[in-house]
């Protein structure tokens, strides 16, 4: 595949001082922000921007899961360039050494892109006989090096190795089988538990190491993406109604609402949050957690 790598000019910069060291900006208008934090918008013109992934370097990869693309903005220029197109709803993403692995969703499959030339080869087909809509998230396992899989409509979870050569079953000791209704998002904890977002059971649930699962919120109206960090906070955004989600201990906070349908949750370099929404024709949002 030809290189493919195109300046999008029509991205708005909305933050002026990105790449530097920046106060902590007033709320952005047409949210409401808890006081605990606060949130500027970053970049909008994006089209439908799905998923993120952060690079090393600081990269922040994005899927448009009806443009069928995947863009790459930079942090420090406050630039957005095409990587690759003619994706099929491209949605999770999981940035390794030098390649990208997206889900498309509309060929249920994990695909490989190479970020240098934007050529896209398959990486891992995965199997769907249900008629339900195809994988939505990924997620990056540092401890035991593999790609988690949130099998959407299966309603499991994969462990599929860095190769792509491989896929097993991640176990859940669960009553009811399959384990989730419809899983689309997960994030490895440094100890190894998985936080699942079922998007159309309303749950998040921490599947810990021996399998065993506990359900860690529930009546969320469709949480789409999930993440957590080392001081024990989850952070969850739901589509149904806007909002993006804090758990701290036994606390459940929402931290934003008014967004119009927010998908992507990833961790800058910096520890705060990046959060895709469909407002702003598209827009990548950080809020300041730290």
């Amino acid at each position: 595949m030809e290189m493919r790598v195109i300046a999008l000019p029509l991205l708005a910069l909305a933050w002026a001082g990105c790449g530097q060291a920046a106060p902590r900006p007033s709320p952005t208008p047409g949210l409401t922000v808890d006081p605990s934090v606060s949130a500027r918008v970053l970049v909008s013109g994006l089209g439908k921007p799905d998923d993120i992934a952060v690079a090393p370097g600081g990269t922040v990869y994005v899927s448009d899961e009806s443009g069928g693309t995947l863009s790459a903005w930079s942090p420090a220029t406050g630039q957005a360039t095409l990587v690759a197109r003619a994706l099929s709803h491209p949605e999770g993403i999981v940035a390794l050494d030098g390649a990208l692995v997206v889900c498309e969703q509309g060929r249920n499959q994990l695909s490989r892109v190479d970020p240098s030339d934007g050529s896209v080869t398959l990486f891992r087909a995965l199997s769907n006989s249900t008629g339900k809509l195809g994988v939505d998230g990924l997620a990056f396992d540092p401890t035991h090096p593999s790609i988690v899989v949130p099998d959407s409509p299966n309603g499991t979870l994969l462990r599929v190795s860095l190769d792509g050569a491989a896929a097993t079953p991640i176990r859940v000791a669960s009553a009811s089988q399959p384990p989730f209704v419809r899983p689309t998002g997960a994030f490895v904890r440094s100890d190894g538990g998985i936080l699942v977002a079922d998007e159309d059971g309303g749950d998040v649930v921490l599947v810990r190491t021996d399998g065993t699962p506990q359900t860690l919120l529930t009546g969320l109206n469709l949480p789409d993406d999930v993440l957590g960090d080392d001081l024990g906070d989850v952070y969850v955004n739901t589509v149904g109604d806007g909002v993006l989600h804090r758990l701290r201990g036994t606390m459940h906070e929402e931290l934003i609402t008014g967004l119009e349908a927010p998908h992507g949750l990833a961790f800058d370099l910096d520890g705060n949050l990046l959060v895709t929404d469909l407002g702003g024709g598209g827009r990548l949002i950080k809020v300041f957690v730290r």
